[in-house]
């Protein structure tokens, strides 16, 4: 299986990862974040893979429903940006989350998914 991948901090997936999860956890690894939306792998490394379901909160690059989380910093969700971009309020949400709104690639460094995600190229694996 290929994936789009960028490379992902320990910290996040301490965060995001289910109890279950955690417990196979290797800190050795190099673990990447998987930018392909209809891709059921979220987190992998060359001997594992974390999918969806050992995922606490909603993917954004995986999940398209009106409450999946852009950012968990400041609790916003895609239908908060997407109603601040309708109402051309933009100013309304924090900087950080305005940055972490913009496509894979866009330059954004952080521990979330989305951010983690857009800080890097993609790549295939």
């Amino acid at each position: 299986m290929r994936h789009h991948r960028k490379a992902v901090k320990l910290v996040t997936l301490k965060a995001l990862l289910t109890s279950t999860a955690l417990a196979t956890l290797d800190p050795d690894e190099a673990y990447r974040f998987c930018l392909d939306a209809v891709c059921e792998v979220v987190y992998f490394t060359s001997k594992c893979e974390y999918g969806q379901v050992d995922v606490k909160v909603p993917v954004f690059q995986k999940n398209q429903t009106a409450s999946t989380p852009v950012c968990y910093c400041f609790g916003h969700t895609r239908a908060n940006l997407e109603t601040a971009t309708r109402n051309q309020q933009a100013d309304a949400i924090p900087p950080q989350s305005r940055r972490t709104s913009k496509p894979a690639g866009a330059g954004v460094n952080g521990t979330t998914p989305r951010a983690a995600a857009a800080s890097g190229t993609s790549t295939a694996r």
